[in-house]
């Protein structure tokens, strides 16, 4: 029988509460109720309800690498799966689909609890911190190992903290014994191969990048994005794609389609200057200490490399600059019209415009989604599958003609008192509106 590990600062003895609690076990201990409060980040990801069995088949396998690591039957990933119908386009056609919610709980060895791994760059350093967890800014001042005191050169550290808030960092050589897994075992559950499946299925399409973009080029590119389609992040639930799914289709295509985006996306990006939005952006986070602006601010340093896993970190970097310019206007409560009346001659301006790839039958087919401003304010929306329209955000349009298909009222889930109220229209059609 495997015999577990002392735990590093346990006391020299054969009893005392974690022995006797895991006697017979490996002596990692998955915590659940004491700190279930700060597994804050719970990913969720909707799926083609056939997607599943093909999804089930990765959550095995990736526990069966956890199992490897040491770990038991009940610490290892979970999945919380709820089905539900949505209307697929204007075609009227309805898709059964899940909606699965990751469940990674945290890691504690004795009083030693896991808690991030950095990497340097440059003369920074950045932090990967485990789910629900942050470092407040903290990054260590060297790359010696507080355990064996050996400090060498190396492309990775691991931070852990005690119950009194003392923390240390360790190399992979001595993780184990403050984690009671290896770095490996780590690895999976920092990034595992289930997530990679759900992030290829629920976003766009396109396998593991082992690629790096210089960061220059990836700041250009996420500014043009984020100026033409809007910021979009992984924990927005009715994502269909992300702004850092776009970057990547960009920097890294595979379709055709990707292709043909990515031609015009670097060409308007080549027009601007790198270097100096990196110095903006760095600028603009001087004061901030936090985990998320000390990783940006050691990307915004000269000659550095993003590889996909930092992918995410840069892109939102250009939010830095998007606060700083004025706030636009809120939407005004209400709707243009009741669902079943036609609109005509209504003046709008263009505030969004986003392209997605459906299903429709058999062939996939690129819709477009604009989102509009009337006079007053109000917010009108049109999933347009026809033809597109050449418009862009900040253009003033009119919209001659249309239908409403009904009136909605979207709420946000991480903030209900700020609800829009939104007209959907159908069968539109826009005109540039002349000065």
């Amino acid at each position: 029988m495997y015999q577990p590990r002392k735990p590093a600062g346990a006391a020299n003895s054969t009893g005392g509460q974690f022995a006797e609690k895991h006697r017979d076990e490996v002596g990692a201990e998955l915590l659940e109720e004491p700190y279930k409060e700060e597994l804050v980040y719970r990913p969720c990801y909707d799926i083609p309800v056939s997607h599943l069995p093909d999804f089930e088949k990765t959550l095995a396998s990736t526990n069966r690498r956890l199992e490897r690591a040491g770990l038991p039957e009940d610490q290892r990933f979970t999945i919380d799966v709820s089905e539900f119908i949505t209307e697929k386009g204007e075609s009227g056609m309805m898709e059964h689909r899940v909606m699965i919610t990751l469940n990674r709980p945290s890691i504690k060895y004795g009083d030693y609890q896991f808690l991030a791994r950095v990497e340097p760059v440059g003369d920074k350093f950045v932090a990967y911190s485990a789910p629900g967890k942050e470092l407040d800014g903290w990054r260590p001042e060297s790359m010696e190992c507080e355990h064996c005191h050996q400090k060498r050169h190396r492309t990775k550290m691991y931070v852990v903290e005690n119950s009194a808030g003392e923390r240390k960092t360790v190399g992979g050589n001595c993780v184990e014994a403050y984690t009671g897994m290896s770095p490996k075992g780590l690895r999976v559950l920092e990034r595992s191969d289930m997530e990679r499946w759900l992030n290829e299925h629920h976003g766009s399409p396109g396998g593991r990048l082992d690629s790096s973009a210089r960061s220059e080029n990836v700041v250009a590119i996420s500014k043009v994005i984020v100026d033409k389609y809007g910021y979009v992040g992984r924990n927005n639930p009715d994502a269909k794609s992300t702004t850092a799914s776009r970057v990547k289709e960009v920097l890294w295509p595979v379709t055709e389609a990707h292709w043909r985006v990515s031609k015009d996306i670097r060409a308007e990006a080549a027009k601007l200057d790198g270097e100096k939005l990196k110095a903006e952006i760095a600028e603009a986070l001087e004061d901030q200490h936090n985990d998320w602006a000390k990783n940006v601010k050691a990307f915004m340093q000269k000659d550095t490399l993003v590889n996909s896993r930092a992918l995410g970190t840069v892109v939102s970097s250009v939010l830095a600059l998007k606060k700083q310019e004025p706030k636009k206007p809120k939407w005004t409560p209400g709707f243009v019209a009741p669902p079943g009346e036609k609109i005509k001659d209504l003046p709008c301006t263009v505030t969004k415009i986003e392209h997605r790839e459906e299903a429709y039958g058999y062939y996939p087919k690129t819709v477009q989604l604009i989102t509009m401003r009337t006079a007053d304010g109000k917010k009108v929306f049109w999933k347009n599958s026809g033809e597109h329209q050449k418009v862009e955000a900040g253009d003033s349009v009119s919209i001659t003609r249309a239908t409403v298909k009904d009136n909605d009222h979207w709420t946000p889930r991480d903030n209900p008192d700020a609800g829009v109220d939104s007209t959907r229209i159908v069968r539109a059609k826009l005109k540039q509106a002349t000065n």
